[in-house]
């Protein structure tokens, strides 16, 4: 599944489950599915754009949005440096940054969607930025996990020779002993990472893109999900 969410408004009776462009309804008071599905979500929902297909997530709206549903995804988006979306050009960079669109369950109709990057950051927030620094801990994880793995086997291969000599901007033969100095430092930096403190926190105006008090919590800005984030939209974002 990729995404899961109740209904709301006239359909409040039912949940809804999507994978790709399809989706099923489940009906509470019958305690089963509904007949004739999975249906096309495109066609049946009215959607348009960027939402016919791959609904990663929803929020139910509460209070006086009870009718409401905030559907998110991943699009693919071509911005300029400050992340606002711009036609193709040499200072443009592609990214895949998130969007998303209110659905009104009694209408049926989608009222709007927002596909600039840095307006969904500046209006959801704190969401996406927390989000952001979650994925990115997991991702350094991998990368540092997989590369000690590959530097612990034995001998380097000649690929993760050419690797690191072109990293370190080495001629000749690979030193052993940077071999030793960069397992070393990956294991120093795994250990900080996973010393990461379990609280996040969005705190907002903050000029970093992120900072650690050590063991006790994680601040992120805005500037981590608009340029530094996995889903920056600056040049040069990383983790």
């Amino acid at each position: 599944m990729d995404a899961v969410f109740p209904g709301g408004g006239a359909k409040r009776g039912f949940a809804y489950f999507f994978r790709g462009d399809e989706y099923c309804r489940f009906d509470w008071a019958a305690n089963s599915l509904s007949a004739n599905y999975p249906k096309k979500f495109g066609p049946n929902w009215h959607a348009t754009g960027a939402f016919t297909a791959g609904i990663d997530g929803e929020i139910p709206g509460l209070r006086g949005f009870g009718t409401k549903s905030y559907l998110f995804r991943t699009a693919t988006a071509v911005v300029n440096r400050e992340g606002h979306p711009v036609t193709p050009g040499a200072r443009a960079r592609t990214v895949s940054a998130p969007v998303y669109a209110r659905y009104d369950y009694d209408s049926e109709k989608f009222e709007f969607t927002v596909t600039d990057p840095f307006e969904v950051v500046s209006i959801w927030q704190g969401l996406l930025p927390l989000l952001d620094a979650g994925a990115a801990t997991d991702i350094a994880l991998d990368w540092i996990s997989r590369t000690l793995g590959t530097l612990n086997a034995g001998p380097p291969t000649p690929a993760t020779a050419a690797a690191l000599g072109h990293h370190f901007a080495m001629t000749g033969a690979l030193d052993p002993a940077v071999i030793v100095t960069v397992t070393a430092r990956l294991g120093e930096i795994q250990a900080r990472l996973a010393a990461i403190p379990d609280r996040f926190q969005w705190t907002p105006g903050m000029v970093p893109p992120a900072r650690t008090s050590q063991g006790v919590l994680t601040e992120v800005g805005d500037g981590f999900s608009t340029f530094h984030g996995p889903n920056g939209r600056g040049r040069g974002a990383h983790p």
